[in-house]
């Protein structure tokens, strides 16, 4: 259901204050499709490569198994060796799994692209174009009619002198940028790198780059938790609107992000004008994840 269509069926509420406000939020939050479709975009990761039956044990077979097939079809589009950069050697771009994935109408877009952007002679010629093209990708789902919700997820922790992968490269410098992809766009963050570390001998293959099946299961439990969770709550309090407890927050107004020297990344915020709102938490000061909260329309007095 969108805003307008809301804005709409709340016509016979006089007030144009907070209690609308209040409503719009509650009403959104709840609104659900019959079927949730789960596109998972990605390179060999995602595709399963090195097991024996990445239809089974990938990540993405493991999350539909965890999901259950009542509400819930995961797909997956993972190609191997494919890089987010259009100026990378293989672009997931130009693979048919990226248009059978916009074909597929998902409500739920999970985007584990970059692993192979970050080795050396790619990044450190093109990685500055990295974000540009994430978040081009990103608007090319939003703009499907199923309005998709998009987790970015960090990439786990990879060693291959062979291949060119350095952790190093890795958390420095790609993860830092699909950070700021996700708190830039508005989208969540699922943090996949600090729940490998420590774990790397028993959940990634020989080539210390590729999961096994327990890392597999892993990332579809830390996955099946972040689209499952239930999204933040914005609270009206004393005039403003309230985040949840959280270690940090970017705030958005019509979907832009709202700069910290203007309240952006405090609990609280204070709207100075009609529009929608959002907030991104940071639920854990450990954990790199982070979530969006539905769309709140907030009207201010006349």
């Amino acid at each position: 259901m969108r805003l307008e269509n809301l804005k709409k069926a709340m016509g016979k509420i006089q007030s144009k204050t907070l209690v609308v406000a209040f409503v719009l939020c509650s009403i959104i939050s709840f609104a659900q499709d019959s079927l949730l479709r789960v596109a998972c975009v990605g390179n060999s990761i995602t595709a399963g490569y090195g097991l024996a039956n990445p239809a089974t044990e990938g990540y993405p077979a493991q999350l539909q198994t965890m999901l259950g097939t009542g509400r819930w079809k995961v797909e997956n589009y993972g190609v191997s060796a494919r890089t987010m950069l259009k100026t990378g050697d293989l672009p997931y771009w130009n693979e048919p799994q990226y248009q059978m994935a916009l074909a597929f109408e998902p409500n739920i877009v999970v985007m584990k692209l970059g692993t192979n952007d970050s080795k050396r002679w790619i990044w450190n010629v093109h990685g500055k174009e990295y974000k540009t093209d994430y978040k081009e990708m990103i608007r090319s789902f939003r703009q499907l009619a199923s309005e998709p919700e998009i987790f970015l997820c960090l990439a786990i922790p990879g060693e291959n002198r062979g291949w060119d992968i350095y952790n190093s490269y890795i958390k420095d410098s790609l993860n830092p940028r699909i950070t700021e992809v996700a708190l830039e766009t508005g989208a969540n963050l699922v943090d996949l790198h600090t729940l490998f570390l420590g774990n790397e001998k028993a959940w990634l293959m020989g080539d210390s780059v590729h999961p096994n099946i327990a890392g597999c299961t892993a990332i579809a439990s830390k996955v099946k938790a972040a689209v499952t969770s239930q999204k933040p709550v914005i609270s009206l309090v004393k005039g403003a609107l309230e985040a949840p407890v959280a270690a940090a927050y970017q705030w958005y107004f019509n979907k832009e992000v709202i700069p910290a020297d203007q309240g952006g990344t405090k609990r609280n915020l204070s709207p100075k004008k009609t529009g929608v709102y959002m907030v991104s938490i940071k639920p854990d000061k450990d954990d790199e994840s982070r979530f969006v909260s539905k769309e709140c329309l907030f009207e201010v007095g006349k």
